[in-house]
């Protein structure tokens, strides 16, 4: 049974925005969305 939230995906999906350049408004909004619980 597949899970799209699973927390290897989730990890997976923080690790490629902080690899990916971004300003700082842009990684920050990203990061907020995915501290959602």
């Amino acid at each position: 049974m597949q899970d799209p939230f699973n927390v290897t995906r989730i990890a997976d999906m923080r690790a490629a925005i902080r690899e990916t350049p971004l300003n700082g408004e842009q990684s920050d909004l990203a990061h907020r969305a995915l501290a959602w619980p």
